[in-house]
């Protein structure tokens, strides 16, 4: 388990995340009660996550979770959890689905982890993202009141003013 765990690492750091993901699963499956296993499966996310298969790298973070939710690499989980739904955030004006979900475990991490360095981390990428979805509520706004929809552009506007106070929307 030792030496896979190795090849494991030294794939990654050559950046050939295939390889690093076959190896770290190997060691998970096949070794499955090594002191190794866990470290093995959140690299597997990790390699996943660097090779931008952000899905695959979700389902196993939730997996990981689950079944680990008070191990001491859970709090990573939870952080790499978010930085891929970070990774997929949108540019303005399109679905901001993986916004909300990446600023909802970004707030879990500061509720649930808040003296760990990704707390801090957290933080600002929630003043991001509060000020993407702020912009995105601006131009659906925007949009309602130039089609003659006032009082829909002033729910969102009301919206932004309520659940996005501290960002650079809120002046305009």
């Amino acid at each position: 388990d030792k030496e896979i765990y190795k090849k494991g690492l030294v794939s990654l750091q050559k950046g050939k995340f295939n390889d690093a993901i076959l190896e770290f699963d190997e060691v998970s499956l096949n070794y499955p009660f090594s002191s190794l296993s866990t470290n093995s499966e959140i690299m597997t996310a990790y390699s996943l996550y660097q090779n931008n298969e952000l899905k695959k790298a979700i389902l196993k973070l939730n997996s990981f979770i689950e079944m680990n939710p008070k191990g001491e690499l859970t709090t990573y989980a939870h952080y790499l959890l978010a930085m891929c739904y970070y990774s997929q955030v949108s540019s303005i004006g399109r679905d901001p689905g993986t916004s909300i979900e990446a600023l909802n475990y970004f707030k879990l991490i500061i509720s649930k982890y808040p003296d760990t360095k990704y707390a801090k981390d957290s933080k600002l990428k929630i003043q991001y993202l509060k000020t993407i979805l702020a912009r995105n509520e601006l131009n659906i706004g925007k949009f309602y009141l130039k089609k003659g929809a006032p009082s829909s552009s002033i729910r969102r506007f009301k919206f932004i003013l309520q659940n996005y106070q501290n960002t650079s929307t809120v002046p305009e």
